[in-house]
């Protein structure tokens, strides 16, 4: 809280906090937004959900987010398919459901495993996201200080995007798998 307190007292446009432990660091955070300084400010959190119910634990009024925050984004990292040993696989009519591609034959990507990938099929990372942008109906939700269950309910549809959307986008693309998108989400 000191180091935060003394990078404020520099008056930077810009403010990064690599890891968001305390309530007096969430209050101090708030305040420098309002002020109009910039606060890209971490949390550790499995989900946009999870940091708003972290958030208010601490005893946060969510209503004080309104003037401070502008999104929240969450973010895991997956292991990215092989392209050296990259194939493509016809999946089952589930996957075709699951994935929103109705019942027509559904192709998908795999790596069979090679050297260069260590026979693990996948070599590399990329990022799944969910996005939660402060729009007026993020604030109106939040202006009716709900609780923790309506917010598990309800926070949901606000999402620009899920994890889960993202991760459908990136096996669809051939980047990852199915079962790599599961992995991350248990």
């Amino acid at each position: 809280l000191t180091a935060l307190h003394f990078s404020l007292s520099q008056k930077p446009d810009l403010l990064m906090v690599s890891e968001v432990r305390s309530r007096e660091e969430i209050l101090e955070i708030l305040r420098a937004g309002g002020r109009g300084i910039k606060v890209i400010a971490g949390f550790i959190a499995n989900s946009v959900l999870d940091t708003v119910l972290q958030v208010q634990a601490l005893g946060i009024p969510l209503v004080s987010l309104i003037g401070a925050v502008h999104l929240i984004l969450a973010q895991k990292i997956v292991r990215r398919i092989c392209l050296y040993c990259r194939e493509q696989v016809e999946v089952s009519r589930d996957y075709g459901d699951f994935m929103g591609t109705g019942d027509s034959p559904l192709w998908l990507f795999r790596g069979k495993g090679c050297e260069m990938c260590n026979f693990t099929g996948y070599r590399g990372q990329a990022i799944i996201s969910e996005i939660l942008p402060f729009s007026s109906e993020v604030k109106s939700f939040f202006l009716r200080n709900p609780s923790p269950e309506e917010i598990r309910k309800d926070l949901g549809k606000f999402l620009l995007h899920s994890f889960l959307d993202e991760g459908k986008a990136k096996v669809l693309a051939g980047i990852t798998t199915m079962e790599e998108i599961t992995r991350v989400m248990q």
